[in-house]
């Protein structure tokens, strides 16, 4: 399992998630502001990422990069034992990647804060905070 601190370089990154079903398909990239892995509880390997802000790309899955605010959705959750593949694609303390696939339609990437994903100032409908957005 991962531990809190392990998963603390994420924090104040960003997640990714594809989901590449016909006809029930997303691309989905939002800010980490809390994740956690159950913590020895009985819900011990579940991920759960809470988000500060989320956005859906619009065009999905043509991958426009038109990205919307997303209002419905506060977090998502994976049980790692399921995953078919997860591993540190990157491992460094500022930055890197984690992939976690849960099936071969579903994935989700965590980066660390300045390692990837979107500018939320490019988001459509997304009030920010000056610190979240990237210069």
């Amino acid at each position: 399992m991962f531990s809190e601190k392990s998963l603390s370089v994420f924090k104040g990154g960003q997640a990714n998630i594809r989901r590449l079903a016909e006809g029930a398909g997303y691309s989905l990239c939002g800010g980490i502001m809390d994740i956690s892995s159950g913590g020895g509880t009985e819900d011990d390997g579940l991920l759960v990422v809470f988000f500060s802000w989320l956005a859906k790309d619009a065009g999905f899955p043509m991958f426009s990069q038109r990205w919307v605010v997303e209002k419905e959705k506060t977090k998502h959750s994976l049980k790692i034992a399921d995953c078919s593949t997860c591993g540190v694609l990157s491992s460094s303390h500022s930055g890197g990647h984690l992939m976690f696939i849960e099936t071969p339609w579903e994935r989700i990437t965590l980066y660390g804060k300045g390692a990837g994903g979107i500018n939320p100032a490019d988001v459509e409908g997304l009030l920010l905070r000056s610190s979240l957005a990237r210069r």
